[in-house]
């Protein structure tokens, strides 16, 4: 029977090196303030719409829609409540860490038994 680590396929290293999306991932782009204070207006509680939060915000749910759609259906429930592709991939990466480690004791008791 085919675990659900068989059909867990995505890479960041490969899908998002290209487009730096990797930083996002990562933690290495992190979110900034969504609203500024405008200097140009002397009422100090106007803030305006931060345009790097706007882009920081539609880069990162790309991503974050890329790998809620590149997960095998099981794992989704799992990370949906994920508000930012980094969460998604923290989650993702704690899910199957156990398993990985299980799997390569399997692996080297086998190759063991072979000999």
């Amino acid at each position: 029977m085919a675990s659900i680590t068989d059909n867990f396929t995505i890479n960041p290293e490969i899908h998002s090196n290209g487009y730096n999306l990797q930083a996002y991932i990562d933690g290495t782009i992190v979110c900034p303030l969504q609203t500024l204070h405008d200097p140009t207006i002397e009422s100090s509680s106007t803030s305006i719409t931060n345009p790097g939060f706007r882009r920081w915000f539609w880069q990162d749910n790309l991503l974050l829609h890329a790998i809620l759609a590149s997960v095998f259906e099981p794992i989704l429930p799992l990370i949906a409540t994920s508000s930012t592709a980094r969460d998604a991939w923290l989650k993702t990466q704690r899910l199957f860490a156990n398993q990985s480690q299980t799997r390569v004791m399997q692996l080297k008791e086998e190759l063991t038994l072979i000999q």
